[in-house]
């Protein structure tokens, strides 16, 4: 075959395998076509995927910003509340931080300013009597704007107030009420909170904008939140102005009462006029009026007349006087009860006081009677020119203040009645000759007469208000009656009249020279009994005492010039009658004998006024200790029985020989040596001398009896004055025995008595401390004394060591713990006033170291005449000693076991 015949096939091969090489290369498009188809399937499909995550992380996002929004708006409101709270902290704080209700008010409007957007705000408070509510306080408008909301036609305050609800306008042109207040404030939007706490109600804040819907819940919830507040702190100022108003009135009461009792209209017209204006100004000021009026009384015409005013003219003072007096209501009336008047020009009941108050210009009333304890002295009437109601408090103020204006004009009114009779008392008591001036229950002069003046040289006004002690010293030559025997003092304690008797007192005068009186002294009684004072009449017995020394310092000058040849007489008389010397007849023996005993007599007398010279020199020497009184008198007995057997005269004795006395022995020894002597020398022979001791007590009773002549009555009085004699046919000796027996007496604080018959006899009665020595001494540790003034010490010391009784002196608080440990005593006396003795602490310092000695302590206080100590001790006793009153509470003291 040829390439012609090949060439169809070879092109139909070709043809063929270009149709294979073709179909293959489709086979391989469709693979990869495929391949592709399957590649972008699979990519839809993760394209979905990715499309639904993309999805969802929109959804995700989309809620992640709601979230993140509510997040920003939750916080929004957070940080907002937590402003409002800040707020109200400040606003809290801002309020709470005044007392002072204005400023209070002020600090909340500028509060309520940063709080809120108002375009006025105002404050209403309710009145004192709570009746209306009055703006306080104003912002943004003029105040009688604000106060067109008080009208009844509109009145919103206070119906918030009195539902306690608020009220929130947002357009106050769909309320009528604010038609009138809307054109002439611009206001468009309001809101009313009630200021109340615990349902009470204080008032109403109101807020106002020009804006309708400025206010909402949020805002009055708000609002609600700072009217709690105010309430708190309006409670709060309320509380501290009645404080405030309380303390005002009790000093302006104290200064009222001081300038009603410092000056008297007694002693200066002009300054008491002067102290009742100032205390009408009081009443002016506590109240709170303008204008007062003070009238008096007049109980015989039945009216009342001006006495003083405040802020009325002169010229109208009749005409109220006269309204008052001739008005509807009646004197009787007005007199009752005190009363106030809101509208004085609108109650009919005083339409006669309507000329004065239209002139005067004054709106409510406070009226008050003066009633006294005895009688009505006159009224107070007090008149504000503004609306005013008196609260119950205030009305209680009035009653207290009117009580005390009405006792000091009612004794102002006693005290004119009563000049006159003073006057004449004191012409009377300025011409007695003697010192007199009296004193209050303190000691305190009152009046002081002319020759009190005349012989101290104090006048009254040095002397007025001051103890006399400060002044005119009453002292003898023994100690100072001012501390130990003050006249006013036993006469006003005692409630007994007081001389000071045979005491030489003195008293210092100005110059500081002392003036010998005589004193007597008597209690000033109250109406109710009670001693209120006392009054003490001092005479100057100058020219007395000059003429009573020139007699001692002649008796002085006589007895020693007898004493000296005296002795020579009696040496010589005994001389004679001595053997050694030569034998004398009878007749030469009696003689000398009578010589002897006439010397001794003449002894005696010349004795007797020497002791009298002591005695008024104040020279005596007194010593008193216990001593066995049956021994005592039975050496009475021997000394007198020689004397005593020429008359056949019996000497008796009644008394136990355990008696134990105390005094002074060689002082009693006289005492019974004068009495025995007068005994003997006036009983008739064959007569009896006795004397019974009768223990009674705590005191031994002395008797001395005889029966002799008797001593007639109307010479009894006089028995125991210097050189008083019995008169009888015989006139013996010098009159001064009795005078002596009755001094030394006296210096042993006792009186003697005397009981007499003519015919029958005569006794003498005394008494002497008794003393119980069996079994009374303490044991070993005795007593310790801690006392401020030695002399006090020193003779604690001697009275209870002269019973047997150890007793050791402490200088001080650690000088007392010291001995405690030593001694280990029983009783501790100690000085009330000691200056380391502070509230027990020292006592019981000094019972806790005696307890630890083993030995329980008991405490004696030592504490001044009439002195009311706090301390707790066993037992106390005063100034000045008692001796006998001291042995029986130390023997209180001691159980019977420990003596």
């Amino acid at each position: 075959m040829n390439l012609l015949q090949l060439w169809p096939i070879l092109v139909g091969a070709l043809l063929v395998l270009v149709a294979l090489v073709q179909a293959a290369s489709s086979r391989r498009r469709m693979h990869e076509a495929d391949a592709r188809l399957r590649e972008a399937e699979a990519r839809g499909r993760a394209n979905e995927a990715l499309e639904g995550q993309m999805r969802g992380l929109a959804r995700d996002a989309a809620q992640a910003q709601a979230r993140a929004d509510e997040i920003q708006t939750d916080r929004s409101v957070l940080q907002e509340e937590m402003k409002r709270k800040q707020m109200l902290l400040e606003m809290s704080a801002s309020v709470l931080d005044t007392l002072e209700l204005q400023s209070l008010l002020t600090a909340l409007l500028k509060k309520l300013h940063e709080m809120f957007d108002f375009h006025a705000a105002g404050v209403f408070l309710y009145n004192q009597d709570e009746t209306e509510l009055l703006l306080m306080e104003a912002d943004g408008l003029y105040q009688n704007e604000m106060a067109r909301q008080l009208r009844t036609d509109i009145s919103l305050p206070a119906i918030a107030a009195s539902s306690e609800k608020p009220i929130l306008v947002p357009d106050t042109a769909s309320d009528p009420r604010f038609n009138a207040f809307r054109e002439a404030a611009r206001v468009s939007s309001a809101l009313y909170h009630p200021i109340a706490s615990n349902h009470q109600v204080y008032g109403v804040i109101c807020l106002w904008y020009y804006e309708v819907g400025a206010y909402d819940q949020k805002d009055l919830a708000l609002l609600a939140s700072i009217t709690t507040e105010a309430a708190r702190a309006i409670r709060n100022a309320e509380t501290h102005q009645q404080l405030n108003a309380r303390l005002t009135f009790i000093v302006t009461l104290w200064e009222a009462s001081k300038n009603l009792n410092t000056s008297s209209v007694e002693s200066d017209a002009k300054a008491w006029r002067k102290r009742l204006g100032e205390v009408v100004n009081s009443a002016a000021f506590l109240f709170g009026a303008q204008k007062v009026a003070l009238f008096r009384y007049d109980k015989g015409r039945h009216d009342l007349a001006v006495d003083l005013s405040v802020g009325i003219a002169e010229t109208r003072l009749s005409v109220l006087a006269e309204a008052i007096n001739r008005g509807s209501v009646g004197l009787t009336v007005l007199l009752r009860a005190p009363f106030q008047v809101k509208r004085l020009l609108k109650d009919a009941r005083f339409s006669d006081l309507g000329s004065f108050a239209s002139a005067e210009d004054v709106y409510s009333l406070l009226w008050a009677p003066l009633n006294g304890r005895q009688r009505t002295v006159g009224a107070l009437a007090l008149f504000t020119q503004a609306p005013r109601v008196w609260t119950e408090m205030e009305l209680q103020w009035l009653d207290i203040f009117t009580n005390m204006l009405s006792v000091t004009l009612e004794n102002t009114s006693l005290f004119q009645d009563l000049a006159s009779e003073k006057s004449q008392l004191q012409l009377l008591v300025d011409n007695v000759p003697e010192g007199v001036f009296t004193t209050d229950a303190k000691g305190r002069v009152i009046t002081w007469n002319a020759a009190a003046q005349r012989i101290t040289g104090w006048t009254l006004a040095d002397v007025t208000g001051r103890r006399c002690s400060e002044l005119i010293c009453c002292q003898t030559v023994e100690m100072v009656w001012c501390r130990e025997r003050c006249p006013l003092r036993i006469a006003m304690d005692k409630s007994i009249r007081f001389d000071s008797g045979v005491h030489n007192v003195s008293i210092l005068s100005a110059d500081g020279s002392k003036v010998p009186v005589f004193i007597t002294s008597g209690p000033i009684h109250t109406d109710q009994g009670a001693v209120g004072g006392a009054i003490l009449v001092f005479r100057d017995i100058t020219k007395e005492k000059e003429i009573e020394q020139m007699k001692e310092d002649f008796l002085a000058i006589i007895t020693h010039d007898l004493k000296s040849p005296l002795a020579s007489v009696m040496g010589y008389a005994e001389l004679l009658l001595n053997p050694k010397l030569g034998v004398m007849n009878a007749n030469q023996q009696e003689f000398v004998q009578s010589i002897q005993r006439s010397s001794k007599t003449l002894q005696f007398l010349i004795d007797n006024i020497l002791e009298l010279t002591r005695m008024e020199a104040g020279k005596m020497q007194f010593n008193p200790r216990p001593f066995n009184f049956g021994g005592f008198l039975a050496e009475i007995h021997e000394m007198f029985a020689p004397l005593a057997a020429p008359k056949s005269l019996a000497l008796e004795a009644q008394c136990d020989d355990s008696v134990i006395v105390r005094g002074d022995r060689d002082k009693l020894k006289e005492v019974f040596i004068n009495l025995y002597a007068n005994a003997i020398k006036f009983t008739r022979p064959g007569g009896r001398i006795a004397t019974v001791v009768e223990v009674k007590g705590e005191r031994a009773c002395i008797h001395i009896s005889d029966t002799g002549k008797g001593i007639p009555s109307d010479q009894i009085s006089g028995l125991f004055e210097r050189f008083a004699q019995i008169k009888t046919d015989e006139r013996r000796g010098t009159g001064l025995g009795l005078y002596i027996v009755r001094r030394i007496m006296q210096a042993h604080g006792e009186t003697i008595e005397v009981k007499s018959e003519v015919g029958v006899g005569t006794t003498f009665s005394f008494g002497l401390p008794w003393v119980q020595m069996q079994g009374t001494a303490m044991a070993q540790q005795g007593v310790l004394v801690l006392e401020r003034d030695e002399e006090i010490a020193e003779s604690l010391r001697r009275i209870l060591e002269e019973q047997g009784i150890p007793t050791a002196l402490a200088n001080s608080a650690r000088d007392a713990l010291r001995l405690i440990g030593q001694r280990k005593p029983q009783v501790l006396i100690v000085d009330s006033q000691l200056p380391e003795l502070s509230a027990e602490n020292l006592l019981e310092e000094l019972k806790s170291a005696s307890t630890r000695e083993g030995q329980p302590l008991r405490v004696m206080l030592l504490c001044d005449w009439r002195e009311e100590s706090p301390i707790k001790a066993d037992a106390k006793i005063y100034r000045p000693l008692d001796e006998t009153e001291l042995l029986r509470k130390i023997r209180a003291l001691i159980p019977p076991s420990e003596n």
